[in-house]
This record gives C-alpha cells, structure tokens and sequence, in this order.
C-alpha cells in the first residue's frame, strides 16, 4: 500500500441566493507548520478540525467509469448532456465520477480519475465540472455543494476525493422525486406527443408562467421544485423547469447563465428547435416578474410576454450578458420566434398584414395585439401611425373603444390590449 500525506483538505460549497446563481465558497484552509501536521478547515457555519499524527495511508481507490447519464435512483436519461459535450476528455472523465456520485447520493466519497489528473487537472478544476453536472441535470434538486480533499505526495498531486451535499436525506428525496414526477405528468399529458418542437417550446413556455408566482422568498426558489409543487419561484427555478420539461418532450435544452445588464445574476435557457438555436427566458415572460420590478401601476399589463420566446443573441444581449462556464453558440435563426411564427413579425409597415394580424387575434378571441418591427425605423412608423396618429382605433372599428399599450424600445416591440370603455 502506497504512503501518502494528507497535504490539503478542501471543502466547497455551492450556495444558490437570489435570482441567479452564485458560487460562495467559504474554505478558511489554514496550514499549521510541518512538524505538527494540524489541519483545520471550516465550512460555513460548521467547523471540522482533522488531526493528522504521522503521515496517514491512504490507498489510491477507484471507481468503476460510469457513463455520462450513469444510473441511479434520480436518472433522467431523457436530460441534454450539452455541457458534457463541450468538454475535453480529462474533464469528462471527472464529470462521470461526480455525475454518477450525486446520481446515487453517495455518501461517501469517490476517487476522481487518474485520467483527469493525467490531462492536467487540478482541485482548481473540480468547481467548473461540478457546473457543467448541474447544468445538464436540472433533476438534481436536493444537491446544494460538494466536498473535496486532495493527497499529496510532495508537490505530486497523487488523487482527490469528491463527495457531494444534499438539503435532505436520500429518503426524503425520494419522496420528492415521486411529487415532481407526478407533476411532470399531469404538465406533459396536455400537449400531444406528435406537435412541433416550436408548439412544445411555447406550450412550456406557457404552462410554467401561468403556474408560477415570480417570489424571491419562495422555498426551493433554486431547483425545480419550487415551480412544480411550490407554484412560486425565481428564475433559477423557472429555467430548471423549463430544461426538465422540455428535454422530456424530446426538445433539446439546456440552462443558461449570465447576468441581466442593469441587475444580478441570473439564468435563462437555450433550445434547439428543428436544429436551430434560440435563446428563451421563461422568467422575463412572467408578468409577475415584470410587476416585481416595475413601478406600481393600475393598468394591467398582459399576463404573458412573448418578448423572450425563442430570440436571437442579437435581441437577447440587449439585456442579458453570459457568465457561463461553458461556450454558447450564436443564435441567429428567427423561423421559431413567437412573433414570426405567430405572423406579428413586420419588415415595412403593411396595411394588410396589420389588418390580418388584428382580425386574426380578434376572430381566436385573444385581448393582446403584438408589433415586432424589424428595425428601429420600422419600429418609429408604427408607433407615429398607430399611437401617435390614433390609427389603431380604424383597425379595431367600432367593437373597442380603449386599449392599453407598451412600448420596448430596446426590442422594437408594441402590445396593445383590449380594455372595457
């Protein structure tokens, strides 16, 4: 048996506050002086003090390789490995370990792969594999950080061990997994399996921001649970439920995150329809998140906006920025954006589209009316002829004689709503 020195002992934790997500790590690693070979480390609110008499055996284990979506209690094979797939091989290896490890809420720890160690990894490399996990499996609601500790021979890195750490017990979560899949199934049973992926998209899309209270003090506001039996949630818990549903549908999604420009962190999503990536963000579509952040009002404003179904970079950077620990591609296809889909798309101002557009909305029984303009010119002629000039009211006739609107400058953007008068 191999002789090795407990050098460094590291725990990590991963703390999910706000609306975003944030990594907090509060390791407090503090070395005593070789002859004693004292280590303390504190955790949070917890300390854990290990004494290390002499130089400690400790046998290189390993684990048998698991695959990318492993087996476990809590699989969901149906799930998107996108970050998986951005990854080197070193990386991949780690990433089975941890992925097949908070699979089964092991509770002890795993030995990561001499494979990775081999490609160049470090502990300095474990918290950004420990994302890419998360990333792909929204279904890891009761996973909250991790714990590792790396052996040393010298200055050798000889193994590290990884455990992860949970708000509850397997038991407990196992309850859990039973009230979420039960929800997932009464979502899933109102679209038919054989629509597009542009129905599925706008059909969760939907179906979350009509269940969903925008509530930063919502428990669970973090994982998938919050939305699915809470009702209530933040956008971590919009964009995790939005990924789980629709990988179930067979649509290929996966989470997203950033920073909004004028705000914190944040996370939203990115799809591929018919082969083509978009970017959605089910939060920003909520007209409670919408109220949240915008000055009280006695108008009501329409309860869903389409602002954020399937965009472009383009449109969506206006806004947000990436902070992700993986690429993302370029979204430039528009075939599956809401407005183009839905004919409220306009190059020019078109008498006719305008006029089929308003008598389409009023013959599905609709109270909303949606003017995406191309460009900021487009855009200056619609709101001079519509509002400015008044003409909205010829289109409409006489069955309206008051409508609300609003106006997104930065996404070229009128909506027009019925109202009694």
């Amino acid at each position: 048996m191999k002789k090795y020195r407990l050098a460094i002992g590291i725990l990590a934790a991963f703390l999910l506050t706000g609306c975003g997500m944030e990594e907090y790590f509060a390791p407090a690693v503090m070395e005593t002086p070789e002859d004693e070979k004292i280590l303390t480390i504190e955790l949070l609110e917890s300390e854990i003090s290990e004494e290390v008499s002499g130089e400690e055996e400790t046998e290189n284990g390993t684990l048998p390789e698991p695959t990318a979506e492993s087996t476990g209690e809590f699989d969901d094979p149906a799930q998107w490995t996108y970050a998986y797939d951005q990854l080197d091989e070193a990386s991949k290896s780690w990433y089975r370990v941890i992925n097949a490890s908070l699979l089964a809420m092991g509770d002890s720890p795993v030995t990561l792969t001499e494979e990775g160690l081999a490609g160049g990894l470090t502990e300095e490399d474990i918290d950004r594999i420990f994302q890419c996990v998360l990333l792909d499996h929204p279904e890891y609601f009761f996973v909250t950080g991790y714990q590792y500790t790396k052996y040393t021979r010298g200055d050798e890195l000889v193994s590290i061990d990884f455990i992860g750490t949970y708000s509850m017990d397997k038991e407990a979560a196992l309850v859990r997994k039973e009230e979420i899949e039960e929800s997932v199934a009464g979502i899933l049973a109102g679209i038919a399996p054989d629509v597009s992926d542009y129905e599925k998209v706008r059909y969760v899309y939907e179906t979350i921001i009509k269940n969903t209270e925008y509530n930063m003090d919502a428990p669970d506001n973090q994982n998938i649970y919050s939305v699915l039996k809470g009702g209530a949630s933040v956008c971590q818990g919009y964009a995790k439920t939005t990924q789980l549903l629709l990988n179930r549908l067979g649509v290929e999604c996966t989470l997203v995150q950033g920073d909004i420009k004028e705000g914190g962190g944040h996370a939203w999503n990115m799809v591929l329809v018919d082969g083509e990536y978009y970017y959605m963000d089910t939060t920003w579509g909520d007209a409670s998140y919408q109220m949240e952040n915008m000055e009280s009002s006695n108008v009501r404003i329409p309860d869903i906006s389409y602002d954020y179904l399937c965009v472009t970079s383009a449109d969506l950077f206006r806004t947000h920025t990436l902070d992700c620990v993986v690429s993302m591609p370029e979204c430039t296809a528009v075939n599956a954006n809401y407005y183009v889909k839905e004919g409220c798309f306009f190059s020019s101002f078109d008498e006719a589209q305008v006029n089929s557009l308003i008598q389409k909305v009023t013959a599905e029984g609709r109270e909303e009316i949606y003017f995406k303009c191309a460009d900021e010119s487009v855009y200056a002629t619609f709101k001079e002829k519509l509002i400015d000039g008044g003409s909205i009211f010829d289109y409409l006739g006489d069955t309206h004689s008051a409508v609300a609107y609003t106006q997104n400058d930065q996404a070229f953007l009128l909506t027009f709503w019925m109202t009694k008068g």
